[in-house]
């Protein structure tokens, strides 16, 4: 048999090692011994011989494994060549499957690193997005949908600024998204997600919410009261940690799919590990996400210089991966890195 040209090898804890096509992203996991059986061999090429020193019930289950994942096929065939070409053919179709309508740039909080209040101009005016422009940009969606040549899971992210300053339009928005699914003009398993600070949440928001299909609610918290308040306040200075929970327990309570968004700062950049524990024990959430803060002002002070923050950073996420990974949490930074 042939190894593929793209099977790579990476060395794991417990003596196990995962072969890798880095073409199609097959993963198989061996132990040491039966990787060396494939890595070892001359120009990609495994005599007969070696693979039946394998136990039978073995080889067959790995066979049948390695070769659905593409990392060995037998001499006569060579699909790295066809794989290789679709996928270079792929690259010349430029998918879309992501809207963002900005509901607003205007935002009732004054958090000390926010990168886009930072770049206005003191005489900057707010703008909203009106009900024509949202429409607008939503068939337009649904037209490239219609043209994409291969399927995509369509996601509409609604944003800000605080996109619910703007919530006529908002509500108005996602009801025309229900109207097009229902028509066949969007596809059934376009998803919304409303990124908020949770703030404005009131009874009547969270009832409208809560008749909204396919939604996800992204909260941005930063973790416990004093973590959270030391950023992220109101204009006025007062810390927005009550009002953000007492949003989200709102959401919580009526089983909207609900999780929170955490920016790391020098206030939780230490304790992360704990804080992601907090976030699990205190919500029981299901989905979570870590913000790296953006150049601008929260970069201001943090500890130490920017390459610093960025591998501690980077040390501390992979860590609390490991943590959400083990009670069944879906962290989206990491996760989207591994998929």
């Amino acid at each position: 048999m042939r190894i593929s040209d793209f099977c790579h090898f990476v060395q794991g804890k417990n003596g196990l090692v995962a072969m890798y096509n880095a073409l199609t992203l097959g993963v198989v996991i061996v132990d040491k011994a039966t990787a060396d059986v494939f890595q070892q061999s001359a120009r990609g090429i495994v005599p007969i011989s070696k693979i039946q020193d394998l136990p039978h019930e073995q080889r067959e289950s790995l066979l049948a494994r390695l070769s659905e994942n593409k990392l060995v096929f037998p001499l006569s065939e060579n699909p790295d060549h066809d794989d290789y070409c679709q996928i270079r053919k792929g690259l010349n179709c430029a998918n879309i499957g992501i809207l963002y309508l900005l509901m607003t740039d205007a935002c009732n909080f004054g958090c000390s690193y926010c990168y886009i209040e930072s770049g206005m101009p003191e005489n900057h005016v707010p703008s909203t997005m009106s009900l024509e422009t949202a429409k607008k940009g939503i068939n337009l969606f649904a037209q490239v949908l219609r043209n994409n040549h291969d399927q995509v899971d369509p996601q509409i992210i609604i944003y800000g600024g605080e996109p619910l300053l703007n919530f006529s339009v908002l509500s108005k928005s996602m009801e025309y998204v229900t109207q097009l699914k229902m028509s066949g003009a969007l596809p059934e398993n376009t998803t919304i997600t409303l990124n908020t600070n949770g703030s404005l949440i009131d009874e009547k928001i969270a009832d409208a919410l809560k008749k909204v299909e396919n939604l996800d609610v992204a909260i941005s918290l930063d973790g416990p009261e004093d973590v959270h308040d030391a950023c992220r306040k109101y204009h006025s200075g007062k810390g927005t940690f009550a009002d953000t929970l007492r949003g989200s327990s709102l959401l919580l309570d009526r089983g909207i799919s609900t999780g929170f968004s955490c920016t790391i700062t020098k206030h939780n950049l230490d304790n992360l590990y704990e804080v992601s524990k907090w976030f699990v024990e205190e919500f029981g959430v299901k989905s979570f996400g870590f913000n790296i803060l953006i150049d601008g002002p929260g970069m201001d002070d943090i500890k130490g210089d920017r390459d610093s923050y960025a591998q501690e950073t980077a040390s501390q996420i992979i860590k609390c991966f490991q943590y959400f990974r083990e009670v069944g949490i879906h962290e989206d930074r990491i996760m989207r890195k591994v998929n």
